[in-house]
């Protein structure tokens, strides 16, 4: 009698270290086959938590990244489209100059009118510049052309802004009502192209001379507008930067809380398995009677 209770009592020891074992089998091989040590919130509540921190910061993170390309789109384009106005008003303050001349005839002047013309049409085109169908010299009216066909302006007074951090807000535009239409006082281009036109088809000398001084102005207001939107551009790309930085220092850390060492974790699960070899062996030695038992 004594000796059966002595064997049940192994048997039953060596069937808990075996589901222990395979239980741990078990949990080694999900670690390898997803390649995370935290797959449930309880292998590791602490972890888990951190986790979850992590990943929150990573989805933020990921929104500003986006916020931050976004700003550097419309800058970008912005100052392409500022480049380009400056250049319309170079050329047409040369033309001015040409046709101030005493020398010039009204056939001439006449005739340049037409560029002058075409040049106002750009002018509008270039206001009316849009990132991805949005119009990025209107404020907050990114729907509507903020300029109509004669260069009046109908956006607001705005400047839109994006998040790039935790209360950071960046300027990503300027106000396109000030740098061309000088809404807020300064020049207006459209008005200077079109007074410009008017006085070459009146064979007007001194409003042409007038409109190249102004185009002068213009061309200098339009640099201010060219540097405020490189300083901008260079905040959000370090902006960029930063946060690119803090992405890949989450991931390393997010890595470093939920992700197995997957050399250790194969190793562990041969461990294991020679574990559950040897108490399966063990068993099988208990289960077996002996010529004692029979005698007995």
């Amino acid at each position: 009698m004594s000796s059966r209770v002595t064997t049940r009592a192994a048997y039953n020891l060596a069937m808990r270290e075996m589901t222990i074992a395979r239980g741990q089998w078990y949990d080694t091989q999900e670690k390898l086959i997803t390649g995370r040590k935290i797959n449930r919130p309880s292998d590791d509540p602490a972890g888990n938590a951190q986790a979850v921190r992590l990943r929150s910061s990573i989805d933020k993170n990921e929104t500003y990244q986006n916020n931050a390309s976004r700003g550097k789109n419309w800058l970008l384009q912005a100052d392409t489209a500022l480049q380009s106005m400056s250049s319309i008003v170079a050329r047409g303050r040369e033309i001015a100059v040409q046709m101030a001349n005493g020398t010039r005839n009204a056939e001439e002047r006449q005739y340049v009118a037409n560029e002058v013309d075409g040049l106002l049409e750009f002018a509008v085109q270039l206001a009316n510049s849009k990132v991805d169908d949005e119009y990025i010299f209107g404020g907050n009216q990114t729907i509507i052309a903020p300029f109509d066909a004669a260069g009046n302006y109908t956006g607001d007074n705005a400047i839109r802004l994006v998040e790039t951090g935790d209360g950071v807000q960046t300027p990503i535009a300027i106000r396109g009502g000030d740098a061309f239409a000088g809404t807020s006082g300064g020049e207006n281009v459209f008005q200077i192209l079109t007074d410009l036109a008017t006085a070459l088809r009146a064979n007007d000398e001194t409003g042409i001379r007038d409109a190249a001084g102004d185009l002068g102005d213009m061309h200098d207001q339009l640099g201010l507008y060219i540097v405020d939107t490189g300083a901008k551009l260079s905040r959000v790309e370090k902006a960029a930067t930063h946060l690119e930085e803090l992405y890949e220092r989450f991931m390393t850390n997010l890595s470093d809380v939920e992700d197995a060492d997957m050399f250790e974790t194969a190793s562990n699960l041969t461990l294991q398995e020679a574990m559950i070899e040897k108490l399966a062996s063990a068993t099988a030695r208990i289960l077996t009677p002996s010529v004692m038992d029979y005698m007995r």
